[in-house]
């Protein structure tokens, strides 16, 4: 795993070398082994590289690599995992013999210059982002990969400037930067805790969305124009791709499902545990994870390296759990114990680890593990993506369960019902846990009292995609935070299907896999483990068990009030039930105790700070009236005190 930067300046730049290596050394943590630079004879153009040597740690793998005599520049970032059979192809179909080395860097860059790059990209199974320079085209090509895993930003400056690197802060870099912030974007933000694709913190500059590939096009400055940037190109999509198997899946026996769900992890995780450096996986003790870690030490003839995070507290510690999983499996379990006094000890790294505002705070512990397990490997496979694919997340019963009572209801009452329940919700002596998982059908409730705060908002939806997307608001109107901003409540979905499934439950794990999990989630591992310079690898990504899984009727998910159906059969076989049968916690840190305790005088000099006072972006008075509603017990509202935080904070230290 490495992190890729470069530029095209207009008619050339002084001290392009330079700039370069500043940008390469930017993005150290995520290749610390070496680094590259490759500037072209005009200094108009630069690729750089830091490079994690994973496969391949000889110089045959160094990067940028050249081909056809320095025509063809490749700075990349990945792993192929199917490297070998696209390098068969290449030699049954042109004849090629000669390689340099084993890498998958020149197996990937040869199958594009003999293949094509769509058909390389159709091919390849595995998590990238590149960058493709043809110094007699004089174009830069941009490719992500289908799930999102890898990030690539990119953006055209005011001087005509186009930028791309890994991450944001070796944008940075770049003389021409300019980093004002995008207001729109950042109503999103407030809304989701994260910047949705293809939106950055910073207007002009965007994330290249998954599964796609952008053309740039050189030349002199008076051409460099947002015209000579086209749109990005889909190469990929999960539901055209999913269509196709839907007659396949709907003829399978329910033995069947399972057998074929459990071949297509089972290949997953082997394509993902090759590597020639140290592996392990971390083993949180849920279904997710205790099923990659299973499938790894099915296929390994050593015991698997586990690693779990442990909290003192006890109402936040699973490492027990995973204890006895990893037990019952025979890997070679390491716990590291710490305290949430610990975890919030990171958040003043928050800001240089993620760039933008990013307010997901089990990005907390996410760091920690990924710290813990840099000890020991270089490469850690996940558990996630299992709750996107096969229904393991609360909301999907709790959303449901609101639409069948809102069905019942005419849209001119909906309000009165909303008014109604805001009513009941004040009453002292309510048992909001009792109401809340009679209500959601399933007792896996966290913060029950904050979800009954919300349901008044979730009861005035007019539709059911209203309804999701005020589901996973962190504010019923985000403008009402922000200084003259009229942009819309929700753009985050804007050209996404909504109805290629026909349950609520089906729609919102489609919507949750192509932007919630890579914006967030995916966003999450990629910059906690490679703060670190640990490759994070995630075998349920894989697109052929996401095609497949996406398909699965809905019973095949979600039964008896629990999701994940199918995994649990899978690791039923591997494991006693009870070891993995228990109510999810889920990945928490308090950070509603810690803002009322030990983070409050910090808190406070962001609510009252002058970037609020005398700036142009919050209403200083509502940012005031949270934080005192929030502290005085009146509202359950510290999630979206939390993303304004994470924002002030990041503020601060631009």
């Amino acid at each position: 795993m490495c992190g890729i930067a470069g530029f095209i300046s207009p008619e050339g730049l002084s001290g392009a070398r330079e700039v370069g290596n500043q940008m390469a050394a930017a993005l150290a943590h995520r290749g610390p082994d070496s680094n590259g630079l490759w500037v072209s004879s005009d200094n108009a153009v630069c690729m750089a590289h830091a490079r994690l040597a994973i496969v391949d740690l000889t110089e045959t793998g160094l990067q940028p690599m050249t081909m056809r005599n320095g025509r063809y520049v490749l700075t990349y970032n990945g792993e192929i995992y199917n490297a070998h059979q696209l390098k068969k192809i290449i030699e049954t179909q042109h004849g090629e013999t000669s390689w340099a080395g084993t890498s998958d860097t020149e197996i990937l860059f040869k199958s594009i210059l003999l293949l094509g790059l769509e058909v390389t990209l159709k091919l390849a199974q595995g998590m990238f982002a590149f960058a493709l320079w043809d110094e007699k085209t004089k174009e830069l090509t941009l490719a992500r990969d289908r799930m999102g895993e890898k990030p690539l930003y990119y953006g055209i400056m005011p001087d005509g400037s186009f930028l791309f690197a890994s991450e944001l802060k070796a944008i940075k870099k770049h003389p021409s930067f300019s980093g004002r912030i995008d207001r729109v974007a950042l109503r999103q933000y407030l809304n989701h805790g994260y910047f949705p694709s293809p939106s950055s913190v910073y207007a002009g500059v965007f994330k290249l969305i998954p599964a796609s590939y952008l053309v740039v096009q050189g030349g002199s400055l008076q051409d460099r124009t947002a015209n000579r940037m086209g749109s990005p190109k889909l190469y990929w999509s999960l539901s055209d791709s999913a269509e196709l198997t839907r007659n396949e899946v709907a003829l399978l026996t329910e033995s069947e499902c399972v057998n074929r769900c459990e071949g297509l992890l089972r290949a997953s995780v082997k394509q993902q545990m090759i590597a020639d450096v140290p592996l392990g996986a971390f083993l949180s003790g849920g279904i997710d994870s205790s099923l990659i870690v299973a499938t790894m030490q099915n296929l390994s003839s050593k015991p698997v390296n586990t690693f779990t995070v442990g909290f003192q507290e006890e109402g936040y510690n699973e490492a027990p759990f995973a204890g006895e999983v990893a037990k019952a499996l025979g890997t070679d379990h390491s716990e590291l114990y710490v305290s949430l006094d610990d975890a919030r000890d990171v958040i003043p790294q928050l800001p240089q680890i993620f760039d933008e505002p990013f307010a997901d705070a089990s990005q907390l512990p996410t760091f920690l593990i990924s710290k813990m397990a840099r000890r020991s490997v270089k490469v850690i496979l996940s558990g996630d993506g299992g709750d996107e694919l096969f229904g393991g997340y609360d909301r999907y019963y709790w959303c449901n369960k609101i639409w069948r009572i809102l069905k019942q209801v005419p849209a001119p009452m909906r309000p009165w019902l909303s008014n109604v329940v805001a009513g009941v919700a004040k009453v002292p002596v309510l048992d909001t846990n009792f109401l809340v998982r009679n209500l959601a059908g399933t007792g896996r409730q966290i913060n029950p009292a904050g979800k009954f705060a919300r349901l008044p908002y979730l009861l005035s939806s007019k539709t059911q995609e209203e309804l999701y997307l005020r589901l996973l608001s962190n504010f019923e109107s985000p403008g009402s935070v922000l200084k003259q901003d009229k942009s819309p409540d929700h753009v985050v979905f804007e050209g996404k299907n909504w109805n290629m499934f026909s349950t609520i439950e089906q729609n919102m794990m489609y919507l949750d896999t192509i932007t919630y999990l890579p914006d967030d989630i995916l966003t999450k591992v990629d910059r906690c483990s490679m703060a670190v310079s640990l490759e994070t690898r995630v075998p349920f990504l894989d697109h052929r068990l996401q095609e497949f899984g996406a398909l699965l009727p809905l019973e095949f998910k979600m039964r008896n009030g629990q999701g994940k159906w199918i995994l649990r059969e899978l690791l039923r076989k591997r494991l006693p039930s009870d070891l993995f049968e228990r109510p999810k916690k889920g990945f928490s840190v308090p950070i509603a105790s810690w803002l009322k305790g030990s983070l409050r005088p910090w808190a406070e000099d962001l609510i009252h700070s002058r970037a609020v006072v005398d700036g142009d972006l919050f209403d200083a008075s509502i940012l005031s009236k949270i934080w005192h509603g929030f502290v005085s017990g009146r509202q359950q509202n510290q999630q979206s005190l939390w993303t304004i935080l994470v924002f002030l904070d990041w503020l601060s230290n631009e």
